[in-house]
């Protein structure tokens, strides 16, 4: 997945968040208001709360959890390369460390 796909897919979540919760608050109001609605000042600054703290969540997750290669770029040279666990076999006997074969 590219950056730009990336990129697309979180723009298209927080423009669905803004929509989903102005449809909802629009059309819930317009029963109780019907000349029209417009969210407050205090409903918009919510709003722009909760999309600020997903971009300080996502900010977070990139610092402190494995999600870009340290020293950025891959074998192919792009910058923003994600990163790879590679799984490598257990080495050593078949048996759980700490465990001695045989006895009872």
């Amino acid at each position: 997945m590219t950056t730009r796909a990336l990129f697309a897919a979180s723009l298209c979540a927080v423009i669905g968040f803004i929509m989903h919760r102005f449809n909802v608050a629009v059309t819930g109001m317009q029963l109780i208001h019907p000349t029209g609605y417009f969210p407050t000042w205090q409903e918009l600054v919510i709003s722009m709360s909760l999309i600020g703290l997903g971009f300080i969540a996502a900010g977070l997750a990139v610092t402190f959890l494995p999600v870009v290669q340290p020293g950025g770029g891959d074998a192919s040279g792009g910058v923003n390369a994600v990163f790879r666990l590679q799984w490598t076999p257990p080495s050593g006997p078949s048996s759980p460390p700490g465990r001695t074969g045989g006895g009872r």
